[in-house]
Order: C-alpha cells, then structure tokens, then sequence
C-alpha cells in the first residue's frame, strides 16, 4: 500500500513538473522588475525584459530587449537581435521578427497586429541552390547560407495591419501606418499611409505642417505623466496645430 502511494505521488509530481516546464522555459532572461508578467514562454539567450511588460506563449531568442510597458502577446516567435520599445504591442497568432545578420529595432508606442512577419534576412539565390545547404546538409553555419540587405528599422508610433510581410533594409519612420496585407521592401517617411504588394505611400496621416510639429515634440519619449496630463489631444480625433503648440 506504501508502494502504491509512492508511486502515485511520484507520478502527480512529475506531471507538475512536465505542466511548469511546458509553462515557462526561461534561460539568462533579466527581469528589471518583478512586476513583469511571462506565462506559456520559451526564453533564451541574452533577453532583457523591463517593467510592467507583458510576454505570454511567446518564443524568444537570442540578443532581446523588450520595454516597459510592451506587450507580446502569441503565439509569436522572435529570435536574433531586436529591440522592442516602450509600451509596444505584438499581438499573435504567426506573428514573427527574425533577425539573422543585422539588428532590428522597434520604437515606442507601435502597434503590430496578428499573422505579420518582419525578416530582415533571406536566401541566397545567386548560388547552385537557394537552400540552406550548408546548413542543413553540409553542417555549416547557417550565416553562410543567408544575406541581408541590411537592418530593419520601425520608429514610433508605428501601426502595422495583419498579414503584412517587411523585408530586410527597410526603416518606416515615425507615425507610418502599414494597411492589411502589404509586402514592405523599401524605406517610407513619417506620417505616411502605405499599402500594396509593393507597398506605395497611399496618403498621409496629417498635414506637413502637423507632422513637423508632431516629430518636434516627441510624445512617445514622454514620461507617462505628461502623457495623461495632456490626454485631451491624444482622445480628439482631430489633431490641430493650436493643440499641439499648447502642451503642458
């Protein structure tokens, strides 16, 4: 009977072993403050994770740093050098961002919708074969086996819609707002609205005049104090130069 107990509690504890591990797998992250929340996660690598972020059923690896208040919320993957900045959102399913040779960087205040991948490296087409054969065959590295056209860089306040696909090289500056189901492959200014496979500037957010004065003050560096004692022009959805040269 003694036997038969210990082995059935062998056994619950195993499963809660198995359940924890399948929960969250976390190796050489920095957590900057407990209040950090990481449910359903396999982390590794060089991964920094600063306050009050928010990372569930997410894969991470590799040279990472995720801002406070940023939420990645999967199922996602993202691996290689990335930066993710404050108060970011990443919202999954098959949302990726893989970086292999070159950086990636995310701004503050971004939003990135479901099913969108940013890759900032692809094949080489130009040998006998575009597989990874060295990779996969040969037992090279896989760096040999891809090229870049260089890093990708997302600025602030970036709105990126579903499905869409960013390739290597590209910078979309601050304010750019991304339709459903674009294929981005080179760079685009603030402000803009773009869409298409290739993605073309369909019209802009605001005015020149706006935009300037917008990209002067920098709201997304904003402490969150400031941000809230001028809620009234972030909640007016009309955005005029009088109530930008009367901040507080």
């Amino acid at each position: 009977m003694v036997d038969i107990i210990k082995r059935k509690i062998k056994k619950f504890l195993f499963k809660i072993e198995t359940y924890n591990s399948l929960r969250n797998s976390i190796e050489k992250v920095e957590l900057i403050n407990s209040k950090s929340k990481i449910q359903s996660s396999i982390i590794t690598g060089n991964v920094k994770v600063e306050t009050d972020s928010e990372i569930k059923s997410a894969k991470l690896y590799g040279d990472i740093s995720i801002g406070r208040g940023a939420k990645l919320l999967g199922p996602l993957f993202v691996s290689g050098k990335v930066t993710i900045g404050d108060f970011t959102s990443v919202n999954g399913p098959n949302t990726d961002i893989l970086s292999g040779i070159h950086p990636i960087r995310i701004g503050n205040f971004c939003s990135i919708a479901r099913n969108v991948s940013i890759q900032e490296y692809n094949h080489k087409f130009n040998r006998l074969s575009s597989y990874f054969i060295e990779t996969n065959i040969l037992e090279g590295e896989m760096l040999n086996d891809i090229q870049s056209k260089g890093g990708v860089e997302i600025g602030n306040d970036v709105w990126i819609g579903s499905q869409t696909v960013i390739l290597s090289g590209v910078s979309l500056s601050d304010g750019v707002v991304v339709a459903a189901n674009s294929t981005v492959t080179k760079s685009f200014p603030p402000y803009s609205i773009i869409a298409g496979s290739p993605a073309k500037i369909i019209g802009y957010r605001f005015s020149e005049e706006i935009i300037d004065q917008i990209i002067k003050l920098e709201w997304w560096n904003w402490d969150l104090e400031k941000i809230k004692r001028n809620k009234d022009i972030f909640i007016k959805d009309d955005v005029n130069l009088k109530d930008l040269f009367n901040i507080d």
